[in-house]
């Protein structure tokens, strides 16, 4: 029987349940290509804080009081709960009916200035996220202000800000690390009771004053996040484009640059020219190369019936696409509520290269061809909208001004 209420919701209500008074919500992260499940949730991570058991037993306890849906299984992957769909039900409306999406109205992003204890490649990469979060949140509709040190970035022309940033930290002062608790602390004041995300390099703070800063506007506030990449990702070559490139540089140079920065790779496999080359690592040109490929398909001439409608590769490929349309909500969710933008980033680049293997599927080619009623041609369609706005995110500001 398809369920009414949310697993969300059940298993917060199981949780009071068993044990009266927790607090922690209940949410659930997409997993991108990977073999065990398609959603996983720190419930029960969160939970062992409050009532003092390890999440292995909190875990054992919400499953035994679970009541069953059919569209789904929920196991226990360690200390996570781990959700996986079956294939009957890899659509947009199944997991919204399962999983409830969280929604964000107000927020502010926070970035620190350029300080003395962080590297600059470490600034540029953990700011290259948080301008991207901006203009993922903007895109949504969500009102969202962005702010660097305590300078409150206009709501206009935040590319340009991006490359002023670019510039500025090569060629002036750092800020010292007491100055920069103070600007934190009152960006963070100023933002009142909007969501507040806070980005920091993992070095950017010495040890005394970063604790200042998270005891005094972090902990235990359940409306602020504070995001640190891992030290590998986000420090070692300090290498960077040179300055003449950014000042020349156009918004889809810019928005491709903040992409890569923004990738996962760690900072020691970086080449930093790729954002000016026509590649794959360069996920904006790879986003446009697939786009327009669909689009040169579909006006090319018919070829043979003998290619078919059917395809013994479309039985892999088919679902694989269907779950990372129906998970690609989620993913804007998690950018959105938990500032998991590199989450985001190499999911794009995942669902691209399934994408791109299975536009070398005859079947589907034909059906796109043929303009036929095609379950993959319905679903490669579909991607190539989301594509589309993705290449374009770099001009959401302007769209809900």
């Amino acid at each position: 029987m398809l369920t009414k209420v949310t697993l969300n919701k059940e298993l917060e209500a199981i949780a009071e349940r068993l044990w009266p008074g927790v607090k922690s919500p209940c949410t659930f992260r997409p997993l991108i290509a990977k073999e065990n499940g398609h959603f996983s949730s720190d419930f029960c991570v969160s939970l062992s804080s409050e009532v003092n058991l390890s999440p292995g037993i909190i875990a054992e306890n919400l499953l035994l009081n679970l009541s069953s849906f059919e569209e789904l299984s929920l196991k226990r992957d360690g200390n996570f709960l781990v959700l996986e769909f079956l294939p009957n039900y890899f659509d947009e409306a199944a997991f919204k009916r399962i999983i409830e999406l969280p929604t964000v109205e107000s927020s502010s992003i926070i970035l620190p200035t350029y300080l003395s204890c962080s590297s600059p490649m470490a600034f540029v990469r953990v700011a290259s996220l948080a301008f991207e979060q901006y203009l993922v949140m903007r895109s949504q509709g969500i009102h969202c202000s962005l702010y660097v040190g305590e300078r409150k970035l206009p709501e206009g022309g935040v590319l340009e800000a991006y490359r002023h940033l670019l510039l500025e930290h090569r060629e002036t002062e750092a800020t010292p690390a007491s100055d920069a608790v103070s600007y934190l602390l009152n960006a963070i004041a100023a933002a009142g009771n909007d969501q507040v995300f806070v980005w920091l390099a993992s070095t950017s703070l010495p040890k005394d004053c970063f604790q200042e800063v998270f005891k005094k506007a972090i902990y235990k506030q359940s409306k602020r996040i504070l995001r640190t990449p891992d030290p590998n990702w986000s420090s070692g070559s300090e290498s960077f484009i040179a300055p003449a490139y950014i000042t020349q540089a156009s918004d889809d140079d810019l928005w491709s640059l903040m992409l890569y920065l923004g990738s996962p790779l760690q900072a020691d496999e970086l080449d930093l020219f790729v954002p000016r080359f026509f590649e794959r690592e360069n996920l904006v040109w790879f986003l446009k190369s697939l786009v327009e490929r669909i689009r040169k398909i579909e006006v090319e001439p018919l070829k043979s019936e003998k290619e078919g409608l059917c395809s013994a590769c479309d039985a892999t490929i088919l679902p694989r696409l269907g779950l990372y349309r129906a998970q690609y909500p989620f993913l804007l969710s998690r950018v959105c509520t938990h500032a998991e933008v590199e989450l985001f980033n190499d999911a794009l680049r995942q669902i691209a290269l399934s994408l791109s293997v299975s536009l070398n599927q005859p079947a589907l080619r034909q059906a796109l061809r043929a303009n036929i009623e095609h379950s993959g041609a319905e679903i490669i369609y579909s991607l190539s909208r989301i594509f589309s706005v993705i290449m374009s995110l770099n001009q959401a500001e302007s769209l809900f001004k």
